[in-house]
């Protein structure tokens, strides 16, 4: 490991500057891993609090060149992917981190309540969902939903925001990251993804995203592998 849990959790975002956190969405286990359940608009309790891993995975880069450690985030008792990418030995000096967690879920809005039990929050990796708080205080509402229309397959961000002012009220959320402001122009195939991050400070809490590109690539010998390029590694979402 590296000591990149407790680093993460010392610096914080100033960790974000020179990392990237990767979470794999691949199966409802890691979307939902809690079992959460998507409440009525406003009315979620607060989140359930989990232990979570960061785990090295090999570096990546910027359009620049600039080159960033990257690690998968898991949960600390997933032994799911690759031999490198298991579950370590927990012992009494394990440094987990232990965070608030927001599912995702196709065509469902999840919301709930920070609160000052845990100083970390996490959420599923968004390409086309919207992220929601209510403000920067000490006990913020959160929303990630997640819509799309049915005959396109596209997002419908109209009734993820329906939702959204249905949770929040009249003016919607105090902040939020939609697809419009981390989708970017085509570049070939690839896709425009962001890994959302909380911290809690004695001010309140704060959120940030994580952007990159991902595309998949064919390479001989190896097959089909994700290719990612670093485009925000720590942005404050306002």
């Amino acid at each position: 490991m590296k000591g990149a849990n407790i680093q993460f959790m010392n610096k914080k975002a100033a960790w974000l500057q020179n990392h990237i956190i990767f979470y794999n969405v691949g199966h409802a286990a890691i979307a939902n891993p809690f079992n959460q359940t998507a409440g009525t608009a406003g009315a979620g309790g607060e989140l359930t609090i989990g232990s979570f891993d960061l785990r090295e995975i090999p570096g990546i880069k910027d359009q620049g060149g600039q080159k960033y450690k990257a690690y998968a985030f898991h949960k600390l008792d997933d032994n799911t992917g690759a031999n490198k990418d298991k579950a370590r030995k927990v012992t009494g000096s394990t440094h987990a981190i232990n965070a608030y967690f927001l599912p995702w879920g196709s065509g469902k809005t999840y919301e709930g309540l920070l609160g000052t039990n845990a100083d970390f929050f996490f959420t599923p990796t968004v390409n086309g969902c919207s992220f929601a708080a209510s403000s920067n205080g000490m006990s913020p509402r959160v929303a990630h939903s997640n819509h799309a229309n049915i005959a396109t397959q596209l997002i419908d961000q109209g009734k993820i925001d329906t939702d959204l002012n249905n949770i929040y009220g009249v003016g919607g959320p105090g902040l939020a990251l939609r697809k419009a402001d981390y989708k970017g122009a085509a570049i070939g195939t690839a896709d425009y993804m962001a890994t959302i991050i909380g911290f809690r400070t004695t001010a309140g809490w704060r959120f940030y995203y994580q952007r990159y590109l991902q595309d998949i690539v064919h390479k001989p010998g190896v097959g089909s592998v994700f290719e990612n390029v670093v485009l925000n590694s720590c942005t404050e979402i306002t």
